[in-house]
């Protein structure tokens, strides 16, 4: 009978112990993967934001079709640009290269005049805000997840800004604690439209040159314009 306890602990061990080793698989495979390959030389500043795709072409390996074919676009600084098509059309593509999430096939994208490939990507991407179908938030607070945007030391006043910009507050102030509420991984506890406007948030607090937003935009956003800033690049 002094065994029966053991024994039954024993049987929850092989539950916590598969899902340990399914965590360090993901963790290793992180580790290993291999270096972003950066010939990038020029430190840019802070951008102006004209941005030229020049005879752009992108085709994924395994692919035979062409995500963008000879693509040839000028966005002046302070355009808002809206990218429309049906799915496979390239749009996301399209926002993937400016940041070099992807090399190109052929032709050449500049910003401010200078070829992408010969920018860092540190500063390059230090021009660029981000805002994804799928929001990546953190196990933290409001506060924290918004903050993150600005990679920085953000004072509390600017976090309420962007979240104010945002249209973020008025749910924010709801919660239990406000931005100091711990919104668990990957946003749990928010529904998909909190999780979003969390991510606008972090993007304008960047506050970067060029923002690229793959979301439709609130509604506010488009009855009242002058109310915040906006993507540079709406897909």
């Amino acid at each position: 009978m002094l065994l029966l306890g053991p024994l039954k602990h024993l049987t929850s061990v092989n539950a916590a112990l598969q899902r340990g080793l399914a965590a360090a698989q993901s963790v290793f495979e992180l580790v290993d993967e291999p270096a972003e390959i950066d010939r990038g030389t020029v430190r840019l500043g802070r951008a102006r934001g004209d941005i030229r795709f020049e005879d752009v072409t992108v085709i994924y390996p395994q692919s035979k079709r062409a995500a963008l074919n000879g693509v040839a676009l000028d966005i002046p600084q302070s355009r808002t640009v809206a990218r429309v098509g049906p799915s496979g059309s390239g749009k996301t593509t399209a926002a993937n290269v400016l940041p070099r999430f992807f090399e190109l096939t052929s032709g050449r994208i500049f910003l401010d005049g200078h070829d992408i490939a010969c920018i860092t990507l540190e500063s390059l991407r230090a021009n660029i805000a981000l805002v994804t179908q799928d929001a990546v938030l953190f196990n933290d607070t409001v506060a924290a997840n918004i903050a993150y945007g600005a990679m920085r030391m953000a004072s509390r006043e600017e976090v309420i800004a962007a979240a104010r910009a945002a249209h973020a507050l008025e749910f924010i102030e709801q919660l239990p604690a406000a931005f100091d509420t711990p919104i668990a991984e990957d946003g749990l506890k928010l529904s998909g439209g909190q999780r979003q406007r969390i991510a606008i948030a972090r993007a304008l607090l960047k506050d970067a040159p060029q923002s690229s937003s793959w979301t439709k935009p609130p509604r506010r956003w488009t009855a009242n314009p002058g109310t915040t800033c906006r993507p540079r690049w709406k897909r």
